[in-house]
């Protein structure tokens, strides 16, 4: 079955919010040029700097699937005191969004359904100290969730469609000693119940290998790199700017704005889509 043609890309708006937009590649024909259209709006974050007391939350990567059925989307929300680094996943053929999760979706990790090398390596020291071992059985680990070293060190999809979110979280002891930071690979399922939550499949151990990717052949560059000012940053297929197809009203509006520039470009932020 062929692959449908579609791909994801983040815009600004005027207000600085930042969407998640589906579009749909036509192709590339000749002297055209390539050519897409939007499908819709999957989301909107506020941006850098949101009003009417919003915190600030911009997208920082998105992942297609090999298969161009899902991208899951990531973005980073600042508060005065937290940051929250949010995953979405969206179905590439309508655009509806199939689960989302975050670093606090994810902790619920112990001894008994996750390991932990840095925790394996405690309870050998333990061993090596004369502990003895119904004590050592007793004892559990935690993930610090509230602490700026949080990371989110790879967004990548599996051999068998899931997607893997690999998170760095600082480790302690149940009783409260720091073993120090360790990495946690969480499978989740592409959809989740409402796609409003998170399907966990497994934890470190068991995780379905990475898929090899495709060519993303979607790019962000300036449409005059030569002139002064480079001009606006549009989505390019290859070496060249697409062209995005608007009602008639729409496109005498651009060209009586910008005659003979970039009327039915796109400025965009990133863009990613297995569409060749």
């Amino acid at each position: 079955m062929a692959r449908q043609r579609r791909f994801a890309f983040v815009e600004r708006t005027t207000t600085g919010a930042e969407r998640l937009m589906l579009a749909n590649f036509d192709g590339s024909f000749g002297f055209s040029g390539p050519t897409a259209r939007i499908i819709t709006q999957m989301d909107e974050v506020p941006g850098e700097l949101p009003g009417n007391g919003l915190s600030p939350e911009t997208y920082f990567a998105l992942a297609v699937s090999p298969d161009n059925t899902h991208v899951a989307a990531w973005s980073v929300q600042t508060g005065t005191d937290f940051v929250d680094l949010n995953i979405a996943v969206y179905n590439m053929t309508t655009g509806v969004r199939t689960a989302r999760f975050n670093e606090h979706s994810v902790t619920s990790v112990n001894r008994a359904n996750c390991p932990c090398p840095v925790f394996d390596a405690y309870l050998a020291f333990e061993a090596d100290a004369g502990v003895p071992q119904y004590q050592i059985d007793g004892y559990d680990y935690i993930v610090l969730v509230e602490r700026s070293s949080i990371e989110l060190l790879s967004l990548v999809w599996s051999t068998t469609g899931t997607l893997i979110a690999t998170f760095g979280f600082d480790v302690a002891v149940a009783t409260g000693l720091e073993l120090g930071h360790a990495a946690f690979a969480i499978e989740v399922a592409a959809t989740a119940p409402g796609g409003s939550g998170v399907t966990i499949l497994s934890r470190n151990a068991g995780v379905a290998p990475f898929a090899p990717m495709p060519k993303n052949l979607l790019a962000i560059r300036s449409l005059s790199p030569r002139a002064l000012p480079p001009g606006p940053e549009v989505i390019h297929y290859g070496k060249q700017p697409v062209t995005f197809y608007n009602p008639l009203w729409k496109r005498a509006l651009l060209w009586f704005r910008w005659p003979g520039t970039w009327a039915g470009y796109r400025a965009a932020t990133m863009a990613q889509g297995f569409v060749g």
